[in-house]
Parts: structure tokens; sequence; C-alpha cells
């Protein structure tokens, strides 16, 4: 029986990972952290203008240091910022502008320059947006498991909630694996209560099955005799299942889903198919479920929505708020 960070690392990656070369380095059995390391973990971040990373505890699944927790400001608080220390950018907190945590996906850091650019483009909106690091990942401790990771997003959601001015709007962001981490966060959110004010999942599939199934990395051996048993299965056995589909039964607040076309990833046809089942689930009944796709000719493939020009109207139109003047 492998262990669940063997399987996360040996057999979901190959999967799900974005590049040949990951592929080849897990299957000679290199761990998630000598995999990623954590080279694009500052320095893409230094095209922020203000924002702070901070070290913080969590105690979710096992204590471990989550190291990398970041606060990037809203921009037209960028020129304040300069030169300011922890507790200015906890106070901001109680200012007038709403805050995303923002889940990252599966392959890199919270550095990663697609995620960098969608900071950007938020805190010019006028958002907060907090993000960190999931243990194992960049430059936090322990090992990575979906247990693991749910709880140290919701420590950190928990930690936020404990700073931030209780009539401010908290919405939480998931991209590719970051979207499973999202769900799992938001049914618990939701299990015990105290729903977030918006979900919002970016390039999201059903469950990590399907998605390592229809991965194109999976094409070479999907026709194989024991392909299921091999690969699906031990995912299975191992629980590692982020099962969105099944998450969006017990989800009871606003559910944007972005998607592009042309997405090799995650198909497209994923998160149709996970929109479809949020339109009829009956916790969702009453709550705003919206989807939007992105054309093929506009090439956002799987990361590049950020790039959309038309992104600050669906935001504001679908968490009914006015856009911000950017600073």
């Amino acid at each position: 029986m492998i262990s669940i960070k063997d399987s996360f690392s040996f057999v979901s990656q190959p999967l799900i990972l974005e590049n040949f070369y990951s592929l080849v380095l897990t299957s000679t059995g290199y761990t998630k952290r000598t995999l990623l390391g954590s080279p694009d973990v500052r320095f893409p971040l230094t095209r922020l203008s203000a924002y702070r990373t901070d070290w913080v505890t969590g105690h979710g699944a096992g204590s471990v240091r989550l190291e990398s927790t970041q606060h990037t400001v809203p921009a037209r608080m960028w020129r304040e910022a300069q030169g300011k220390d922890g507790d200015w950018y906890v106070s901001t907190f109680n200012s007038a502008h709403p805050v995303i945590l923002y889940l990252h996906g599966n392959a890199g850091t919270r550095g990663g320059d697609h995620r960098v650019q969608l900071y950007k483009v938020l805190s010019s909106l006028g958002y907060h947006v907090v993000t960190f690091d999931y243990r194992g990942w960049g430059d936090s401790d322990g090992s990575p498991s979906e247990r693991g990771m749910t709880s140290d997003a919701l420590f950190i959601y928990d930690w936020l909630k404990q700073r931030m001015e209780k009539s401010l709007p908290l919405y939480i962001w998931g991209h590719s694996l970051g979207t499973g981490v999202a769900t799992n966060l938001v049914r618990r959110l939701c299990d015990r209560g105290s729903p977030p004010d918006a979900l919002i999942l970016e390039s999201p599939f059903t469950n990590i099955r399907e998605e390592a199934k229809s991965h194109p990395f999976s094409m070479v051996y999907r026709y194989l005799p024991g392909f299921d048993w091999f690969f699906l299965d031990a995912i299975s056995a191992n629980n590692i299942r982020f099962a969105s589909d099944e998450n969006i039964n017990h989800i009871s607040c606003p559910v944007l889903i972005l998607h592009a076309e042309d997405d090799s990833v995650v198909p497209f046809h994923l998160g149709k198919k996970l929109y479809n089942l949020a339109s009829q689930s009956k916790s969702l009944s009453g709550h705003k479920v919206q989807f939007v796709a992105f054309l093929p000719s506009l090439a956002y493939k799987h990361k590049f929505i950020y790039r959309s020009p038309e992104l600050p109207n669906i935001l504001s139109d679908f968490l009914g708020t006015t856009r911000p003047v950017a600073a």
C-alpha cells in the first residue's frame, strides 16, 4: 500500500502537472518539494508594488508552518504600503475593500507568473488578495495531502475572519487543483453554518479521478490494460478525491465558474459538467450560479483568463459590487 504522499507525488502529479519534465522526474521518485522547489516564490513577486509575506503556523491536520502566507493590498494602498510592517498590513483589513482568499493549482508556488498577474488584476480592482503555499509546496513545511491542504485553507480562512471587519465580504477563489481544495473548504464552512460570501472556480474539474483520466498526459496510458487499476484506483485507495461534484451538493453560497474552451490541462467539458451539477444542486437553490466560457480564439488556455478585459465586469456583475476606481 503506497502512502498518501507517495501516491500524490507519483500518481497524481504525472497526470495533473502541466509539463512533461515533471512527469519524468516523478516517475524516478522525486518528491513534491524536490520537483517544485521554490525558485519562483519570491522573484516574480517583485512585480507587485505592495505585498507582504509572513510566517503563519496552522494546526489543522497537524502543526505546520505556512511560511508563505502573502497579502497583497488594493492598488490604491500601494504607495502608502511602502516600508510598512505586518501590523499595518493586518490593519488594512478594516478598510472598505473586500478580501479574496486565493487557492493556487498544482504546479509551482504562489509566486508563479500567471498567479502574480492575477493578483495585480484583482488588486487594481480594489481587492485584498491573500494567498499561501500549501504544506509541501514552496517554502511551507510538511508533506502534501488532500486533508492537509484543506486544513491549511481552513486555517487561513479563519485567520482572516478573525482580523477582518465583520461587514467585509470574503470570497474564495480556486484555480485548477485549487478548485478541489476550494470546494472542500467551502463544504466544511457550509456544514458549520458559516459559508463564504462567494466561491469562484477557475478551470475546475469534477473530481480528481475524472481529471486524471481526461488529462493529456494520460492519453499514452489510458487504453492500456490495467490503467484504471494502476493509476485511478491507486488515487482513490489513498483518499485523494477532490470531489467537487459531490461537494457542490453541500455548498450554499454564490458560485462563479470560469473556463477557457481551449484548456488542455483541465478539459472544458469537466468545468461545464460541474456547472450543470451546480445548477441542479438543491443546496444552491436561491443562490446565483454562473458559468462563463472563453472562446478558443482568445487563447487563454489553462491559466491566462486574467488577461480577459471582460474579467472586471464579470466579477462586478457577479459579486454585485461597483468596480473600484484604480489608484
